[in-house]
């Protein structure tokens, strides 16, 4: 932490906006083929550039050539040059200049180097603890500023030393209508209490990086980035791309103006900003596009503007994908959402055979069988018992017999056994006849009055491998990227296999993928909540169930934030993505603007108890109406063979 004197000496830094022209610093970036050179020299290009904003100076980037050297890249009209540099004492050809210089080594060298402004940084992280790398995409930023406050405001030592090598050289002035100091006095002031930079960023480094992440143990360290963060982002307007994504943000447009929004990531953008006081500017992306890699290397949709510094920020439930990973910088996730699959519902069908539903094709064979081994068995006992005495019925046949065993399948039988025999056969029988009727009763009111619809699909697995549907997805968007690059005999390769055989199939928009739901009945793959909202505003405008879910939660993504590579923000935002999750804020806004549960949600639709209609039991009617046509036979063959041979019939 600063010192009282120097924090007095912040203050009265003030940053000189009133100025004739603006004052711009120099970033002198030694060209590098190692990539972990190339990570910090672009964090310390994009601090620059957000710092530029929020200080109102210009940033003029300088590319050299070992050795650095004022001579190859003119200094003149800088107020101050920044330094990253690969080599040990690769700050040394500036060292004559007559502008403060803030010399920022990368490789391993000598951290024990008096230059107050001279700092080793893989050196300091690296004997801190194997964790600094984090803690120094904290700290730099913060140095940064600090430098650059005391650079604008004139007080900040030049490079250039007396041949003692002990004094510097007055600072150059700066113009400055705003500092309330006068400007000899703050460059007395900064004399006598200089700044040793390499001493702040040492203190900075030992700070616990997790002891503010973890609920009730320390604050120091999401203090210290907090004051970080909220000295980068005070007063300064943040631009945001984002697009409209129930629940997640509702947007209020005017043709492609802003004019309100909400939602869950809305709620967490205004807690951010009450937390570190700035504003925002809200933009739709260009394309409307979510964002993807073209075949010409560049991005597309929200994050190609990110990517090309457009903007600072991009709003909305974007996966985090590893291809969008390598072009900008995500938060950590603030949710995780399954994929699930939206299908047309279930119709019911006219069933013309609904009275034959209660009993299996089985069952309805062993009654038919039943029958008639009963028939013949009670006539045969019944011809047996003949000879008995008052046993004799002369108008007992086969027929009969069969009707009238027939009879009691339906409770219309009359008929009364003579002998013991037959009674005991035909009780049972009439017994068996009582329960296959009550049992036949029942489960036909169920199956007609509450009826469970069969959906077309059930499973990723059954849709790819049947093919029994047509299935979509959206372009341009993360779940096209992952079924793109799967393997091809993959579950997910077989997804994109549909694509490849039948071009023209995707659709580009959420709109257009639940049109070609209920309009071609096709299967729409999609965010589970994104297909919720769909069905259950469907069913608030027709009143009836048209699509529905098949619950199968075959992947879930990660949503974050983006911001710019390299972003100094990013830290700091994630620390309070994860407390918001941890005390039950980010919960408690989802509750606030999940959508409601819908009946029509599911893979099979239960139906309410209802009345019967027509066609429940058009089957019947069509059964009667045969029992109808083939009396009307049996008549007409009756009167026909009466007339020709009437003691032949009689």
């Amino acid at each position: 932490m600063l010192s009282v004197p120097l924090l007095v000496l912040a203050a009265a830094a003030g940053v000189p906006r009133g100025a004739a022209t603006t004052p711009t610093v120099g970033l002198a970036l030694e060209k590098t083929t190692q990539e972990a050179t190339a990570v910090v020299q672009e964090q310390v290009r994009a601090t620059l550039a957000t710092l530029s904003k929020t200080l109102n100076f210009q940033t003029r980037q300088l590319y050299v050539s070992p050795p650095l050297s004022h001579q190859h890249q003119p200094t003149q009209g800088l107020v101050g040059v920044v330094v990253a540099a690969e080599r040990c004492g690769g700050y040394d050809g500036l060292a004559g200049v007559d502008i403060p210089v803030l010399s920022l080594m990368l490789d391993v060298c000598d951290d024990q180097t008096p230059e107050p402004t001279a700092i080793p940084l893989y050196t300091l992280t690296a004997r801190v603890s194997s964790s600094a790398e984090s803690r120094r995409e904290d700290c730099l930023p913060m140095v940064l500023r600090l430098w650059v406050e005391r650079v604008l405001s004139g007080v900040e030592d030049s490079g250039k030393r007396s041949s003692s090598g002990s004094d510097p050289l007055p600072p150059p002035p700066v113009r400055s209508n705003t500092t309330f100091l006068p400007l000899l006095l703050r460059q007395r002031l900064a004399h006598a209490f200089p700044i040793n930079y390499l001493e702040e960023m040492r203190k900075c480094l030992k700070e616990s990086p997790s002891a503010g992440l973890v609920l009730g143990g320390g604050s120091s360290y999401r203090e210290m980035l907090r004051t970080r963060t909220k000295a980068l982002l005070q007063g300064h307007v943040v631009s945001i791309v984002l697009k409209h994504r129930t629940p997640y943000v509702f947007l209020q447009l005017e043709g492609r103006t802003v004019l309100g929004s909400d939602g869950i990531l809305i709620q967490l953008l205004r807690s951010l900003a009450h937390i570190y006081n700035f504003t925002y500017t809200m933009k739709l992306p260009d394309d409307g596009q979510w964002g993807s890699i073209l075949a010409d290397g560049s991005w597309n949709g929200m994050v190609g503007e990110v990517y090309r510094n457009e903007v600072e920020m991009a709003l909305g439930p974007t996966s985090i994908t590893e291809e969008r990973e390598k072009a900008i910088d995500f938060t950590v996730p603030f949710d995780f959402e399954p994929w699930d699959i939206m299908i047309p519902a279930s119709q019911e069908n006219i069933d013309l055979a609904a009275f034959m539903i209660p009993f299996s094709g089985e069952v309805w064979v062993g009654l038919l069988t039943s029958w008639v081994v009963v028939g013949v068995l009670l006539y045969f006992l019944a011809r047996a018992t003949a000879a008995l005495p008052n046993t004799t019925d002369s108008s007992l046949s086969m027929v009969k017999v069969l009707l009238d065993t027939f009879g009691s399948l339906i409770s219309q039988c009359a008929w009364q056994p003579k002998t013991a025999a037959m009674r005991v056969l035909a009780g049972w029988w009439w017994l068996f006849c009582v329960i296959a009727i009550t049992s036949y009763s029942s489960k036909l009111i169920a199956s007609i009055t509450v009826r469970l619809t069969a959906p077309a699909v059930t499973s990723l697995l059954q849709m790819v491998e049947e093919e029994s549907i047509i299935w979509t997805y959206q372009a341009n968007s993360a779940m096209e990227e992952l079924f793109k690059y799967s393997e091809p005999n993959s579950l997910f390769g077989k997804v994109a296999q549909l694509h490849r055989r039948r071009e023209g199939l995707l659709v580009y928009s959420f709109n257009e993928g639940v049109d070609a739901v209920r309009d071609k009945e096709y299967a729409y793959i999609e965010d589970a909540s994104l297909l919720e909202y769909a069905i259950a505003d469907d069913l608030a405008v027709h009143g009836s169930c048209r699509m529905s879910l098949v619950r199968d939660h075959f992947f879930s993504t990660r949503f974050g934030m983006i911001l710019q590579r390299g972003s100094p923000y990013r830290e700091a935002f994630s620390m309070e993505i994860l407390y918001f999750i941890q005390t039950g804020l980010m919960d408690a806004w989802k509750k606030e603007f999940w959508p409601a549960a819908s009946r029509c949600v599911g893979a099979a639709t239960k139906r309410p108890v209802r009345a019967l209609n027509f066609l429940d039991i058009a089957g019947t009617l069509l059964l009667l109406q045969a029992g109808l046509t083939i009396s009307a036979l049996i008549f007409l063959l009756e009167f026909a063979c009466v007339r020709r041979l009437p003691k032949c019939c009689y």
